[in-house]
């Protein structure tokens, strides 16, 4: 069945009855009619071809016209579209494009969603991440906390915008109830990063010292080890630790007493 009238972000000034040569962007058009026995795959490599030349409008107009055929729209190719909209700053059109999958039904993948708050920490729309980061946490496509350590925070396979809204998250929903232990925030030390320079690591040191108010003090973790030769102190530069203290005071300073200590009723 097509698709409602404007369900899709319209391509704004693109052919309705032209789309992009795969790679090619705006200057080798494919006419309508000879996609008429196009299948999935071939909406899905356009879609994907005209994100990667940043062609958003493109993008968006072939996942409608996919949309109106009666494919799925899902995976690979919305995600593609999400990226070409982010990638150009257009959060009216990503916004539009999550708004109609959520009617459809679609969920939006990881990647999907890390888009979408990049997006959106980079507009200055710190809310907005933290919702779309609050919905993309329900969903379970991002998790931050560790099973086999208490109170930490695992930042990894992240983006830095990602890493950055999932710390607030936690710091302004979860942390709180009985407290018990420091909060240990794992960033990783970069080794698999272009240079083996850390991406997280300044990007939370710069959240937690300069972006909350107050700021929350933090130490990296360290730890030592002793032999028959003495002791030595190793600096684990990848976690970040929040001590208790620090934590419970920062938490005092800057949330209702009531939301962060549970008081047990008596028998």
């Amino acid at each position: 069945a097509a698709s409602p009238a404007g369900a899709w972000w319209p391509a704004a000034g693109a052919d309705a009855g032209a789309a992009p040569g795969l790679g090619a962007g705006r200057a080798a058009a494919v006419p309508a009619a000879s996609r008429d026995d196009w299948e999935e795959g071939s909406y899905s490599a356009a879609i994907v071809a005209c994100a990667d030349s940043g062609d958003w409008e493109s993008a968006c107009s072939l996942l409608r016209e996919m949309d109106g055929a009666g494919f799925r729209i899902q995976g690979r190719p919305l995600t593609a579209a999400l990226r070409a909209t982010a990638a150009a700053g257009e959060w009216g059109a990503a916004m539009s494009l999550r708004r109609t999958a959520q009617e459809r039904g679609v969920a939006l993948s990881r990647a999907g969603y890390a888009h979408l708050i990049g997006l959106a920490v980079d507009s200055g729309r710190d809310d907005d991440a933290a919702r779309l980061y609050a919905a993309a946490a329900g969903e379970r496509k991002f998790s931050h906390w560790r099973d086999d350590e208490p109170l930490t925070l695992d930042l990894h396979d992240m983006s830095t915008a990602v890493a950055a809204t999932a710390v607030r998250h936690a710091l302004s929903h979860e942390v709180g109830n009985y407290l018990h232990a420091d909060l240990r925030i794992v960033t990783g030390s970069g080794k698999h990063s272009p240079g083996a320079a850390p991406r997280l690591l300044p990007r939370i040191e710069a959240l937690l010292s300069d972006e909350l108010s107050p700021p929350l003090p933090f130490c990296h973790d360290w730890s030592v080890r002793c032999d028959a030769s003495g002791c030595t102190t190793t600096t684990n530069r990848g976690c970040l630790v929040v001590r208790l203290h620090d934590l419970f005071r920062w938490l005092s300073a800057t949330r209702p007493f009531a939301s962060y200590v549970v008081t047990i009723p008596p028998a």
